[in-house]
């Protein structure tokens, strides 16, 4: 079963055997909080198996989220392959020399979308603050999500979310801890679930490029989200 060993520090993931460590928006966090509960309900598909009905739900959320509103999106990307995505860019950093900084194209950091049958589908993302020392969420209000079933015995069970801002926000190791007490038995996979740190663009393990844009694509290679340039 899952271990309380906080010494292996500077690595970017926990799991039962090693945690990992890579403020404050709380007023903007709980203001979020009621509008995330009406977003969820409004993603709610109850037609949809479980397995199916998690991930839509989840992969909606993603691709809704009002991220880095301070830079340049690229919207028409979505929907388009990735050589589309890159033509679009290069149109656009071209015909605005002001904005990137005199630059002709800026290079693709190309993210696929978590997928259930990746290897590390037992992990849950742990979004931080910039510094990395606190959990904010993906909506700012410090609730985690796991976007599918966890299989026990052939059973789907809906697991999580889970509100790492309850007293405060959590570190992520407390929060990590917090998941692996309510989730503390192995899927049929014998994994147990395990947690990723990650700090948004800007933070001191992910600081920001200005040749580069993120872009977040689904298993087929189509651009999911508007890529950014940061």
């Amino acid at each position: 079963s899952p271990t309380s060993d906080f010494s292996f520090l500077k690595r970017f993931w926990f799991d039962n055997k090693s945690y990992g460590t890579e403020s404050n928006l709380r007023a903007r966090r709980l203001a979020n909080a009621n509008a995330n509960t009406k977003r969820r309900i409004t993603l709610e598909e109850d037609s949809l198996p479980i397995s199916q009905n998690t991930y839509r739900m989840s992969s909606k959320r993603m691709m809704n989220i009002p991220k880095y509103v301070d830079k340049y999106h690229f919207d028409d990307c979505v929907g388009k392959t990735i050589e589309e995505c890159q033509v679009i860019i290069d149109t656009v950093v071209q015909s605005m020399p002001e904005t990137f900084n005199n630059q002709t194209t800026l290079h693709m950091s190309i993210r696929k979308m978590r997928e259930q049958t990746d290897f590390s589908y037992y992990k849950v993302v742990l979004r931080t603050n910039t510094a990395g020392t606190k959990i904010y969420g993906i909506y700012d209000d410090g609730v985690v999500y796991y976007p599918w079933p966890w299989r026990v015995n052939g059973v789907d069970m809906e697991i999580g979310p889970w509100d790492c801002d309850e007293g405060g926000a959590m570190t992520p190791e407390e929060c990590c801890s917090k998941i692996q007490q309510d989730v503390s038995y192995p899927d049929d996979n014998g994994n147990y679930i395990a947690c990723f740190v990650e700090e948004p663009v800007g933070g001191p393990h992910n600081p920001e490029r200005d040749d580069r844009a993120i872009v977040v694509t689904d298993g087929k290679g189509t651009v999911v989200r508007a890529p950014v340039a940061h």
